[in-house]
């Protein structure tokens, strides 16, 4: 069970080493759905590929496993390692193979901690949110216009 309560926006100031830190806490609890137990099949954590899929969206490479490996090889270090905490980089396959089976609802409420978070600290007011609903949302997403923009949210789903 993710433990969200020692993450609250009210009382935590919405920093990105807190936000890291929360993100580490929930995906080091993910569901484990490997069948079977062998050396290789157990050599990446659950927790090492979804934050290295997190990780992704703080890179400038196509290839996040390249830049990466770039990185390390040329600084001694990587992001992923120093930032996020990763022991060791998953490839996008082996990414996929752990990743897939984890119901997106293990990661609602982190998700809905977040929205809560930039909500609450103010980060929301300038992009002038405002929901409309539109035909054909499923209960998944919702659709948002920020500013000019319509974007599709993911959204827990509805009751």
């Amino acid at each position: 069970m993710n433990n969200l309560s020692s993450f609250s926006p009210k009382t935590s100031p919405f920093t990105a080493a807190n936000l890291i830190n929360k993100i580490k806490d929930v995906f080091a609890n993910l569901p484990d759905f490997r069948q079977y137990a062998t050396a290789n099949n157990l050599k990446y954590t659950i927790a090492d590929a979804a934050l290295s899929a997190f990780a992704v969206f703080f890179t400038q490479s196509p290839s996040f496993l390249d830049y990466q490996t770039r990185m390390q090889q040329s600084q001694g270090k990587n992001n992923a390692q120093a930032i996020f905490g990763v022991h060791q980089i998953p490839s996008a396959n082996q990414i996929r193979n752990l990743l897939d089976p984890v119901p997106p609802t293990a990661i609602f409420p982190l998700l809905q901690e977040i929205g809560a978070g930039l909500h609450e600290q103010g980060y929301l007011a300038p992009l002038s949110l405002h929901r409309r609903d539109f035909a054909g949302s499923t209960g998944w997403y919702d659709f948002f216009l920020f500013g000019e923009d319509l974007l599709p949210v993911l959204l827990s789903p509805k009751a």
